[in-house]
Order: C-alpha cells, then structure tokens, then sequence
C-alpha cells in the first residue's frame, strides 16, 4: 500500500503486528567456546544488538539459531533466551542424537527450544543421502516428544534423493534459505527465461511443502552458490513467486541476521521487494502468513496460548 505521496511507508509499518523472524543468531565468541568445526570466527553480536535490528523491521519475535561455530554446545543460545523468554522468542538447537538427557531437553523445551538443526553446509560436509536421512530420523525421533521441529541446512539437490522419507517422519521438517539452490551452473545464454524446475531438488521440495508437514525459511539468498553476496536476484524473486503460488502457508521470512561472512549487508531492499511480491499474492493476507501466522504454526505459539 503506498502512502498519499505515492511511496511506500517505512518498512516497519509494513510489517504485521506480532512478526517473527524465523532465523537470526546470536554469537559472542569472546564469552563461548568456538567448537572444533567452525570454519571462521566471527564478530561479536548480542541480543541487544539483535532487538534493535528486529526493530527496524517492525519485529517483536525472533527464533534463535544455533551457528555451527559452537557446535553442539548451546550454551551461548540457551542464554539469550532465558534473557528473552518463551513468549517472545524460540530456539533451534544442535544436538548428539546419540547423547540424549530428556530432563535437559525439558527444561530446554521450558525456555522456548522447539528445534533441532542439522547444518551440513556450514561446516562444509555434505552428507550421502542415506545417512542424512539416518540422522534426520533419529533426530525426529527424539523431536517428537516435545512436538519439535527438524531444521536443515542441506543443498537443495539432496531432496531428490530423501523426498520419499520425510512424509514419514514423525516430526515437521523446516528448509532453510529457500531451500538453498545452486544457481552457479545456470546457463540463460540463449535468451530463455529462468524455470526454477530445473533446478535439482526444486521439484520434490515442493512436493514436499503441499503435503503440508514441511516449511521454507524464505531467506538469506546472498549464500546461495552463484549469488554470493548478492542482495537481489530475478532468480530469487521467481522461486519466491512460485512458492507463493504453490504453498504460501508452509513459508516463513528470516533475516538471517547478523548475516554471518556476509556482516554489514542492508537487508530492507530484500524485505522490501518480500513486500511487494506479497501485493500480487494476496497483499496484507500473504504479509500476514509470511511474517506471522505461518511461524505461529511452525513454532507451536499459537497452540500453546490457545
């Protein structure tokens, strides 16, 4: 909706009251363990820091991601969120499927963990098939007790080889950063327009999400292979479009912030241009989803205040 000026009003404005941000983190080396299998360190950033970004978006709720640079020790996560607290924050954590106290993971569940990630990409080991789908199934397993979420990280062609298994499990699933295609191997030379089909694995995730069970954090296209850095892509705003018309209650919008190897990138203009694919989508309904209802669903807040 634009304002009598004819221009947009301030993003915050935008944004739905009650919004989530599906994925940002929290990371301060300087008081937690880097894990063994960090590639990189980064700079400090608190959750005071994070609430003031949110704000600018016109943000009141955050899920808290844990980066792989503390591995499995959740320590740096489980604190902001005692700071934050249930009703206004949520937490993905990684975790030893073969180490397990579900006294911990209750008290976890108490402070607003309602996750579990599987990052293969960032720790720069991508996994055979059937052992991703091995660990996906053991992690479900453990996730269906408190109704968690199984979180991944994984590139987007893996989905033509685990697709037949994940209806199968006994926990949601939720993809990150658009599913993380690779669009270093597109060749448009000849003029054609991009079809986001022909990208391995596009097709079957969205078999996927129209089954209902699984969910896209529409996210962080700056680490998709091919658009490094790159704040806006037409390929980007395709694969949005079809989403949108494919299964627009199974999206969620993240900011990735403090966009970690990417640290300093203005992401309004991505914000914004979510916005304005949402007008031919519905308009303030598709906002609402994509911004709020969606991530109610996914994160077990609105049953939980029901």
């Amino acid at each position: 909706m634009t304002s009598n000026s004819g221009q947009q009003p301030p993003l915050a404005q935008r944004i739905p009251h009650g919004a989530w941000d599906s994925h940002m983190h929290i990371v301060d080396p300087t008081r937690y363990p880097i894990a063994k299998v960090a590639k990189y360190v980064p700079s400090t950033f608190t959750l005071s820091q994070a609430l003031k970004f949110e704000a600018t978006h016109g943000i009141e709720k955050i899920v808290i991601v844990q980066p792989s640079i503390f591995g499995t020790d959740n320590s740096n996560l489980l604190d902001a969120l005692k700071e934050l607290g249930p009703a206004r924050g949520r937490g993905v954590v990684w975790i030893d499927p073969d180490n397990i106290d579900y006294d911990v993971l209750q008290r976890w569940h108490d402070l607003g963990v309602r996750g579990f990630r599987l990052n293969f990409i960032s720790i720069e080991s991508i996994p055979s098939p059937d052992y991703l789908i091995n660990e996906i199934k053991k992690h479900a397993e453990i996730a269906k007790r408190f109704d968690w979420v199984i979180q991944v990280y994984i590139p987007l062609y893996l989905f033509k080889s685990i697709a037949d298994a994940i209806p199968t499990l006994p926990a949601r699933l939720v993809v990150d950063h658009f599913g993380s295609p690779n669009f270093g191997d597109i060749d448009l030379s000849g003029g054609q327009q991009f079809d986001p089909y022909s990208l391995s694995g596009f097709a079957e995730l969205v078999s996927l999400l129209k089954q209902g069970n699984t969910y896209v954090k529409i996210s962080a296209s700056y680490r998709a292979p091919g658009l490094e850095g790159q704040l806006e892509s037409p390929y980007i705003d395709i694969i949005l479009k079809e989403l949108l018309n494919v299964a627009k209650t199974q999206l969620v919008f993240a900011t990735d912030w403090p966009h970690t190897k990417f640290e300093g990138l203005d992401i309004v203009p991505f914000t914004e241009k979510i916005l304005d694919i949402c007008d031919e989508f519905g308009g303030k309904d598709c906002v609402d989803l994509l911004f709020r209802k969606n991530a109610e669903d996914l994160w077990n807040q609105r049953t939980e205040l029901s």
